[in-house]
C-alpha cells in the first residue's frame, strides 16, 4: 500500500471548492490511483464504479484543463504540481527520483530541472524579485522598514493600529515633507526610540519666548 502526502488546505483552494461533489472526488481519486510519478492511467469505467456513474470525463478535462496535462494520445493525465508536492527537487543519484525522472523523459513532460540548477535558479529568481522590489520602494519606505526593524530587535514590535499611528505622528510633524519625515525615523532608529519625536535640533533651536524681556534701544 503506497502512503503519500496530502494537502490539509486543499479543501480551501478555490480549484477544488468550486468542483461539484462527484468531481472533487473523482479528482481526489485520480491523485490516489495515479502513479509515483503523478501520472494517471485514464480509465472511465473503473472511476466511474469507484466514484460515480454520473461522471462526464470531457466535464471533467475541462474542469482539470489547469491541474493537468494530458498525454499518450489522451490515454494518460499527468498532474502538475505532483512531482513538486511529493519530492522537492528531484535528485537523481535517489533511486526513487530517478525512477520518476524515467516517467516523466519518457512522456516527454517539460520543464525539468536539476536540482542544482532548480535551486540556483530559485535564488535568482529571488534575488530578481527582492531587486525589483527595492526599486518600487521609496527611500520614506526603506527608512520606515528599519524603523520597524529596529523596534523588532528592541522587543517592541509595531502592531498595525502602532504603524499608522507612527505615520500620523509623521505627518503631524512634517506635514507633506517626505525629507523631514525620514530625518525624524532616522533620530529614532539611532536612539532606539519606539515612538517617533520632533527633531532635536529643532527643539534646541526653538527660542524661548515666555523668559524674555523686550529689548528696547536706549
Amino acid at each position: 500500500m503506497a502512503k503519500r502526502l496530502t494537502d490539509t488546505d486543499k479543501w480551501k483552494k478555490p480549484f477544488v471548492r468550486d468542483l461539484d461533489a462527484p468531481y472533487k472526488l473523482l479528482w481526489f481519486y485520480i491523485l490516489d490511483d495515479c502513479d509515483h510519478a503523478g501520472v494517471w492511467q485514464v480509465d472511465e469505467d473503473v472511476a466511474k464504479i469507484r466514484v460515480d456513474k454520473s461522471l462526464d470525463f470531457k466535464i471533467a478535462k475541462e474542469l482539470f484543463k489547469e491541474q493537468i496535462q494530458v498525454i499518450d494520445n489522451g490515454n494518460k493525465w499527468f498532474i502538475f504540481d505532483f512531482v513538486e508536492f511529493q519530492y522537492g527537487q528531484l535528485n537523481p543519484d535517489n533511486r526513487v527520483h530517478k525512477s520518476v525522472l524515467d516517467i516523466l523523459n519518457k512522456y516527454k513532460i517539460k520543464p525539468l530541472r536539476s536540482p542544482l540548477k532548480g535551486a540556483m535558479d530559485k535564488d535568482k529568481d529571488k534575488d530578481k524579485d527582492k531587486d525589483k522590489e527595492k526599486e518600487t520602494k521609496t527611500l520614506f519606505d526603506l527608512t520606515f522598514e528599519s524603523y520597524l526593524d529596529m523596534r523588532v530587535k528592541i522587543k517592541k514590535p509595531a502592531t498595525d493600529l502602532a504603524m499608522e499611528l507612527i505615520k500620523k505622528d509623521l505627518n503631524n510633524f512634517a506635514p507633506g515633507d517626505e525629507p523631514k519625515q525620514i530625518l525624524i525615523l532616522e533620530q529614532s532608529i539611532k536612539n532606539n526610540w519606539a515612538g517617533v519625536f520632533q527633531l532635536k535640533q529643532e527643539q534646541i533651536l526653538e527660542p524661548k519666548t515666555n523668559n524674555l524681556k523686550e529689548y528696547k534701544p536706549r
